[in-house]
């Protein structure tokens, strides 16, 4: 078989998503560009800019999937586009292909309730059925063995790329300033709003959408940007992933989701070649130890004390990392070598 044909028999669910001013779908968009140019063919949910039903759009989306060779291999990204309940028949019906599934959310580790029963039912089914899981790093893949899927099947990501044209050679940094992006929604980031009850002060560089809090000496709220913009508007020293209601610690369901995902933020924060500060107890913590590429923290209270100990040399190597693995991010380093081993599994 020639390389060509080869390739042509390597799809992947596509997703256009619009240019606006929030991080929502660019993780999946990047990784359907970054297979793109490696030679996987799109099969997109959305086709144009039309405004046409769901119910057509997932007609004609169905009848394209129907259309694809037999024994090829589909890289399918979850959640999908689509209603996962639709698809299931399409699934089962085609045994024949090969499915390699990407996942960019657990149900049963990030929902609860009725919406989690669903998603384990639709997730259940896509671990028995896949060739290859690609998920987030080796926490979430322990975590998955030991939920009953097969070791065999699983391949960590790592990290996610971050797809972007980063222009940041003459950038100053500034280590008592630090960036918080993402949606500032006080439901979404209950922490930000407690910024100010903090016991030290340090200075906080806002970039988002639904803030709504204060704005004074030590909380600045820069405005928001496309996911494109981003890593060449940030101004600070370091990028903080933290989530949930607290400074003392992340708490709730999105606070002990980071014990197990790879927040996109970090991947943002990374590609903009700034480093990072984690929770000690999140997912991130060795990849950022690893690579040398920011601190860990129990608390937002402990920021100030970690970073005054930080001395310039061991600064700028961590700035020199981050450059590093912003080189990785932004050229799609990780997506195909994850890809790659999925691949050798099938």
């Amino acid at each position: 078989m020639k390389d060509r044909d080869i390739m042509n028999n390597k799809y992947i669910i596509g997703l256009k998503s619009k240019n606006n001013k929030t991080a929502g779908g660019k993780a999946q968009k990047d990784i359907s560009d970054i297979l793109s140019g490696a030679g996987y063919k799109q099969v997109n949910y959305l086709v144009s800019g039309r405004r046409i039903s769901k119910l057509i759009q997932e007609i004609r989306f169905t009848k394209r999937l129907n259309k694809l060779p037999k024994n090829c291999t589909l890289v399918v990204q979850y959640p999908t586009p689509m209603n996962m309940t639709k698809l299931l028949p399409f699934f089962k019906v085609r045994e024949d292909i090969k499915l390699i599934l990407i996942m960019h959310d657990v149900g049963y580790l990030r929902s609860e309730g009725e919406i989690l029963k669903e998603e384990v039912r639709n997730e259940n089914y896509l671990y028995e059925r896949a060739c290859a899981i690609i998920v987030h790093n080796d926490i979430m893949r322990r975590t998955l063995i030991d939920y009953g899927v097969d070791k065999d099947k699983l391949v960590s990501l790592e990290i996610f790329d971050y797809i972007a044209d980063v222009k940041r050679k003459d950038r100053q940094y500034k280590k008592s300033d630090i960036i918080i992006a993402g949606n500032l929604h006080k439901n979404k980031s209950g922490y930000l709003y407690m910024l100010g009850d903090m016991k030290n002060k340090i200075h906080f560089n806002l970039y988002g959408i639904n803030y709504t809090g204060v704005v004074n000496e030590f909380i600045d709220y820069k405005g928001s940007f496309t996911p494109e913009e981003l890593p060449n508007v940030l101004c600070g020293g370091f990028g903080l992933v933290w989530d949930g209601d607290g400074t003392d610690s992340c708490t709730g369901r999105a606070g002990e989701y980071l014990r197990y995902n790879n927040p996109h933020k970090m991947s943002l924060y990374l590609a903009a070649q700034i480093p990072v500060i984690v929770w000690a107890e999140s997912a991130t913590v060795d990849f950022v130890t690893e690579n040398g590429v920011g601190i860990t923290v129990n608390s937002l209270d402990e920021i100030e004390e970690r970073i005054n100990k930080i001395s310039n040399v061991e600064y700028r190597n961590m700035i020199e990392n981050t450059k590093n693995i912003s080189a990785k991010l932004t050229s799609g380093h990780y997506t195909l070598a994850a890809v790659k081993k999925a691949e050798e599994l099938i």
